[in-house]
């Protein structure tokens, strides 16, 4: 009997483990089919997600990117519905590796980070980006200005810039299709001697080439116009010190006594003669003819051709010279016809001439002449003034005599 209870009592304990396994079972299957009921396998498509570039600075310092990259792709994820709905537009971020581009690496693969370990990406509207790339460089171009409008008269700009040049930096294939580049200045606008903006502008090789982007170290330049014209000015030469001794300049002559000038309008107006550079006389020791050479002495923004000049110099020493003209040959002037002129005295006249030796040693009592002019209503005698004169061109004579008049007396011829 008693083995008989033991048996049943083990029986009952196996029924009850066995209960308890299939309740458990048929608790996990309902938690899994409640669970999936409510919180599925969901996916969902974010749109216009943008693409992020990494390690873009090095790369941008020596590439650039000369097609139109989308910078945009939509992105698939898959997870538990409730993983999902708690995703916003920051949890996904897609991005570009740009440090792995080279010459021949052109194809970049878009990567994807999520915020979520739960959720994975199952599709993407690309996978890959194409870019093409030229190498970046520097080049200096200096600035052009490039003339439109018109001036009046005989006048002509010079310009005066701020910056003589501009770095341009860009890819090598726009650089390529650079020409120059230039300030525009419209010349029917400028004020002299004044400092105006003026906008750089890139001018292309050809007509046919399109708009080019680069980027210039500077936007803008000053630049000051300077009005210029030409004038005929008289050459004077520029003496300093003396010759030795008795020894003096007689006469010079330069090469050319006028030069064409171009200067600024302003200075130039105010301007009728130009010097010679200094010429030095003080080493001059013997007279005669002596050649030199010298050059025009111009002020700042003066301008000639030709700036070298001869000059020669004719030197001599002063001496004196006595001539004894005889009254005889005084010419009498104005005598009335019925009168004849007698000259009482002096019988000769001592005339003492100073002068250049080289004309005065040539000199004679011949090649003087006197006149004496007979004054009207005069009769008897009377001491009158004469003019004595040289016959021969002499130039820069002095004339001292022993007396300046002559005592005439005038006789009637019908007495």
């Amino acid at each position: 009997m008693k083995k008989l209870n033991n048996n049943l009592s083990n029986i009952s304990v196996g029924k009850n483990f066995m209960y308890k396994v299939l309740s458990f079972a048929l608790a996990v299957g309902l938690w899994l089919l409640v669970t999936n009921n409510l919180n599925p396998e969901y996916e969902k498509t974010f749109r216009s997600v943008e693409i992020n570039y990494e390690n873009f600075s090095a790369f941008n310092s020596e590439y650039e990117i000369m097609n139109q990259v989308d910078k945009k792709l939509d992105v698939t994820i898959t997870g538990k519905r409730n993983d999902i709905i708690k995703l916003k537009g920051d949890s996904i971020y897609a991005y570009v590796d740009f440090s792995a581009v080279n010459d021949e690496q052109k194809s970049l693969p878009i990567k994807v980070k999520l915020a979520s370990t739960k959720v994975v990406v199952s599709d993407m509207s690309t996978e890959f980006i194409n870019v093409v790339i030229d190498k970046k460089l520097s080049k200096v171009f200096p600035i052009q200005i490039h003339q439109i409008g018109k001036l009046q008269g005989e006048v002509w700009p010079e310009f005066e810039t701020e910056k003589k040049s501009v770095v341009v930096t860009g890819p090598s294939s726009e650089i390529s299709k650079v020409k120059e580049i230039a300030a525009i200045v419209d010349l029917s606008d400028v004020e002299d001697g004044k400092v105006a903006n003026y906008t750089l502008e890139i001018i292309p090789k050809g007509s046919e080439v399109g708009e080019i982007k680069l980027d210039m170290s500077a936007k803008n330049v000053g630049i000051k116009t300077v009005l210029y014209t030409k004038k005929k000015l008289q050459v004077i030469p520029k003496f300093i010190g003396e010759p030795e001794g008795d020894i003096e300049l007689v006469t010079h002559k330069l090469s050319r006594d006028t030069a064409l000038v171009s200067a600024p309008l302003v200075k130039l107006s105010k301007v009728n003669y130009i010097y010679t550079e200094k010429i030095d006389l003080s080493n001059v020791n013997e007279v005669g003819s002596k050649t030199e050479n010298t050059k025009l002495a111009l002020a700042p923004l003066f301008k000639v051709d030709n700036k070298d000049l001869t000059i020669i110099l004719d030197f001599d020493e002063k001496m004196t010279k006595t001539l004894v003209f005889d009254v005889k040959n005084v010419e009498v002037l104005n005598a009335p016809k019925s009168m004849k002129v007698f000259i009482l005295e002096p019988e000769k006249i001592e005339f003492e001439i100073l002068g250049y030796s080289k004309v005065v040693e040539k000199l004679e009592s011949s090649d003087m002449k006197v006149d004496l002019a007979i004054p009207s209503a005069f009769t008897g005698e009377k001491d009158l003034f004469y003019n004595a004169s040289f016959k021969i061109p002499t130039g820069g004579l002095q004339i001292s005599a022993s007396t300046d008049k002559l005592k005439v007396r005038l006789e009637n011829l019908d007495e």
